[in-house]
């Protein structure tokens, strides 16, 4: 009986001096700071944004009106002057096709086209080829308001084959004044366009702009 209580006694001992090792060990493990504030200096990390799978693509410029014109003439072949501009857009639309685009002495531009490819064999009617070459061509007349288109188509059925041409510029608003025929028709079976600047007009003539000294002029008798 002695030797239980005894034993009993130890055990309650041992528990009580684990219990306090214990304590002693937490109190003496210093406390954690707490997490610091991010500064201005150091950041808090940000998580890395998630990029789209699919970026947007980029807006397309459609090209309406051709670059302006250089002040000097360039080597490849365009004469400076106002029409300058369109035979470099017209040159650079038709690249690559039968269409040819030229220069003349005068500024003007000639675009030449094979007559195959610009009306069916036996047909009056211009081909799709053909109206996409006169749709541009009234495209320039829109942007050059001095200027005036001339027709030519060779063959012998020219002179109606340019009556077609004409209706298909006025189905396209373009006035009929600054529609001309040309009256000599290509040779080598082609049917060409000539954009060139009209004349300018003469302005109205006053009487007393043809005063000389100052004095009126002195009426005949």
């Amino acid at each position: 009986m002695r030797a239980m209580q005894v034993s009993r006694s130890c055990a309650r001992t041992g528990l009580l001096l684990s219990a306090t090792l214990i304590l002693a060990a937490c109190q003496s493990t210093p406390p954690r700071p707490p997490p610091a504030a991010p500064s201005a200096a150091h950041p808090a990390p940000r998580s890395a944004a998630v990029e789209p799978l699919v970026r947007p693509a980029p807006s397309s410029v459609a090209r309406a009106a051709p670059p302006p014109a250089s002040p000097a003439s360039s080597a490849d072949g365009v004469r400076a002057g106002p029409l300058a501009a369109e035979q470099r857009w017209l040159a650079r639309l038709y690249e690559g096709t039968p269409v040819r685009v030229a220069s003349e002495a005068d500024g003007a531009v000639r675009v030449d086209l094979p007559l195959r490819d610009a009306f069916d064999a036996r047909s009056m009617q211009p081909t799709p080829g053909l109206r996409s070459v006169l749709q541009h061509l009234a495209q320039s007349l829109t942007r050059q308001p001095r200027a005036r288109l001339g027709l030519a188509a060779s063959g012998q059925e020219a002179a109606d084959r340019q009556q077609r041409m004409r209706l298909q510029l006025l189905d396209q608003g373009v006035p009929s004044h600054r529609v001309t025929l040309l009256p000599a028709a290509p040779a080598g079976g082609v049917v060409s366009l000539r954009l060139a600047l009209a004349p300018a007009a003469i302005g109205r003539l006053r009487d007393r702009d043809l005063s000389a000294g100052g004095r009126e002029p002195t009426a005949l008798r």
